[in-house]
């Protein structure tokens, strides 16, 4: 095949799959500034099917490592970061290499807590990209998959209605 044939690919169940898996998840508070969660899924793939005439045997180990945390900053602004690394690991025939994703956010809030300026960058170092192979039989396939991950959003929100009215209503 050359680089500019096309791949098509399909479904098809594999005979058997093991399946281990454990997570850890925690939290990540510092004081009353700073709070968040991080956490590790570390599992276990192992295959074994009769596919195209033959045995395919496959299994690896791998891991997801993700955390998010809110920074509070004085007049009203906080910042966020979050983000997650998934190692390389197997998912059926596919052997697949690491990749991760790194979001960023700055809020700030205006007019008296009524309204919120929010700016986000979605994967901003642009690494949210599925790299692997195919190796099986005369299978020989390398690919790269990705979407349009990067993304820079602005958005504005304003409380409506009267903020003594729903205090007055809380206490009733």
């Amino acid at each position: 095949a050359t680089e500019d044939s096309a791949v098509y690919s399909t479904t098809a169940n594999l005979d058997h799959l093991e399946r281990y898996s454990a997570t850890l998840n925690f939290p990540l508070n510092l004081g009353k500034r700073m709070t968040g969660y991080a956490g590790v899924n570390v599992f276990h793939n192992q295959y074994l099917s009769q596919y195209l005439g033959s045995t395919y045997r496959n299994g690896r180990t791998a891991a997801t490592f993700y955390a998010q945390s809110n920074v509070k900053l004085p007049q009203g602004l906080s910042l966020e970061v979050s983000g997650y690394y998934q190692t390389a690991g197997v998912n059926g025939l596919i052997n697949f290499r690491g990749f991760g994703a790194l979001n960023l956010g700055v809020q700030k809030s205006l007019l008296n807590e009524r309204a919120t300026f929010r700016l986000t960058l979605n994967d901003a170092l642009f690494s949210a990209k599925q790299r692997g192979t195919v190796r099986y039989q005369d299978l020989d396939v390398r690919f790269l998959s990705y979407g349009e991950s990067r993304q820079l959003r602005v958005s504005i929100s304003y409380k409506l209605g009267n903020a003594q009215m729903k205090a007055a209503r809380k206490r009733t």
